[in-house]
């Protein structure tokens, strides 16, 4: 089993890919099924599972380093702290989720550091799984130079159904140079 190219997720945008790697002994019978069948057949298995899930209090804080212009990260290679929230109000019928961004150098007291901003926004799969449909306030993200918030209200909806939307940040030049996975929750019929 030694060198065996197989399906990984990795990379920016999470997708599946095909890469070597050095798999146990154990994997053996997985590995025979991802020859059969290919790596979008298995993540488009594992996309449907559904399983019922109440909406919960989520908190959590992440931290991940990207250039604000793609190409120039000796200078402008920024830290990028996130803290996300998501609230339930049984009460409404609903729950809120607050996604709060700062971003600083990455290196203190770095002399020649200049930032031209990020973009944060859903990525594209986001839209095409209708994951914000009724949803109120601001969930399509914006530019940032320093600190925002992206804000928004949902519907529990009938029979949840956790999901992620996936928001990417964006360099000046349009390019994806980090991302964090936001829970949601969905209706499962």
């Amino acid at each position: 089993m030694d060198n065996y190219s197989g399906c990984l997720r990795y990379g920016a945008y999470w997708e599946w890919k095909r890469a070597p790697f050095h798999p146990h002994r154990s994997d053996e019978l997985g590995i025979s099924y991802e020859d059969q069948i290919g790596c979008r057949e298995i993540y488009a298995a594992q996309s449907f599972r559904k399983m019922a899930s109440s909406v919960r209090e989520v908190s959590f804080s992440a931290q991940r380093f990207g250039a604000s212009v793609h190409g120039d990260s000796t200078k402008t290679l920024s830290k990028m702290d996130f803290v996300v929230t998501v609230t339930p109000k049984p009460d409404l019928g609903t729950f809120f989720t607050s996604i709060e961004t700062s971003f600083s150098p990455a290196y203190e007291n770095h002399p020649n550091y200049y930032t031209k901003g990020f973009t944060i926004r859903p990525s594209k799969s986001a839209y095409d799984q209708d994951l914000f449909a009724g949803a109120k306030g601001i969930y399509d993200g914006g530019t940032v130079l320093w600190k925002g918030a992206v804000k928004y209200e949902m519907k529990i909806p009938k029979d949840p159904v956790q999901k992620y939307v996936r928001y990417d940040v964006l360099s000046a030049n349009d390019d994806a140079v980090a991302s964090i996975d936001v829970p949601v929750w969905v209706s499962g019929n």
